[in-house]
């Protein structure tokens, strides 16, 4: 049997070809993933070296005391209604307040604050009370003219959850003011405090929560809230004003319900007085 010699060399010559182009193929695509990869690793290298340079600069800065101002503002507009942090073992930080645990009681640093000039609510009633469920304030406006109201007074207040309020706003009328007020406890309250005696508390009770006076309130829109009210403190072990959210009332010192009081007057409820529940969502900032 005889072979073509040349068409077997041109055979070999092709698959030769062939071959060396799938090779070159392969080389250039293993080339550009490995230049690929090179090329990511160094951005991920100089964002590295960016970041850290930043960091350095920043604490550079805060040391030297340029951005402390800034910094710590801004650290405190983060904090939210629901988080207490703990600087010390004696103060505790809910929001904008500091509380600090003393003998027999508390102090809260900027517990009593100038509202916003701007009333952030629409009414028409003499007396204005807005409490803001995220920030934990109690903002006192009073009418002066037509559409008119001036800022008097904000206090730290301890209310529920926003999530308690059925509505983003829920709006009510002071019918009167209790300067001796009893406190019969609820069901879920009884499950809380089982220590709570049987009946009502009368007032001066040590475990009548309700402190030294309660607004009655008669709420619009909403069912079974006759036991909602605004008033002061008592029943609570020294220092737990910040501990834990209400059961549905607003919570406030007792110094600072009876100076409230008496920026009301003795005629504010026959004036009319209009307190607003609002969710809320940020926190302000107000001069002390």
């Amino acid at each position: 049997m005889c072979y073509n010699t040349h068409s077997l060399d041109l055979s070999l010559h092709k698959e030769n070809s062939m071959r060396m182009r799938t090779q070159t193929k392969h080389q250039f695509a293993l080339g550009g993933l490995v230049v690929f990869i090179i090329a990511a690793l160094t951005v991920m290298w100089n964002e590295f070296l960016l970041h850290w340079l930043v960091r350095l600069v920043l604490a550079a800065l805060t040391v030297t005391g340029v951005l402390g101002c800034t910094t710590n503002s801004f650290a405190a507009d983060l904090s939210t209604t629901q988080e207490l942090q703990a600087p010390t073992e004696n103060t505790v930080r809910f929001g904008r307040f500091t509380v600090r645990q003393v003998d027999g009681g508390q102090v809260i640093e900027g517990g009593v604050f100038t509202p916003p000039e701007t009333m952030s609510v629409k009414s028409n009633a003499a007396h204005v009370l807005i409490i803001d469920y995220t920030a934990k304030e109690l903002l006192y406006y009073r009418k002066v003219g037509d559409g008119l109201y001036e800022p008097v007074v904000g206090y730290a207040v301890m209310t529920p959850e926003p999530s308690f309020l059925p509505h983003s706003e829920v709006r009510g009328w002071v019918r009167d003011i209790d300067l001796k007020p009893s406190w019969c406890p609820k069901a879920q309250a009884r499950r809380i405090y089982r220590h709570l005696q049987k009946g009502c508390l009368p007032p001066g009770h040590p475990d009548n929560m309700m402190g030294e006076a309660k607004f009655l309130i008669s709420w619009q829109g909403v069912r079974g809230w006759e036991a909602i009210h605004v008033h002061g403190t008592s029943g609570y072990k020294a220092g737990a004003f910040w501990e834990q959210e209400t059961l549905g009332c607003t919570r406030l010192t007792n110094e600072a319900i009876r100076e409230l009081i008496d920026l009301l007057g003795p005629q504010a409820v026959k004036e009319g007085i209009e307190v607003v529940l609002i969710r809320g969502n940020t926190f302000q900032r107000h001069a002390l």
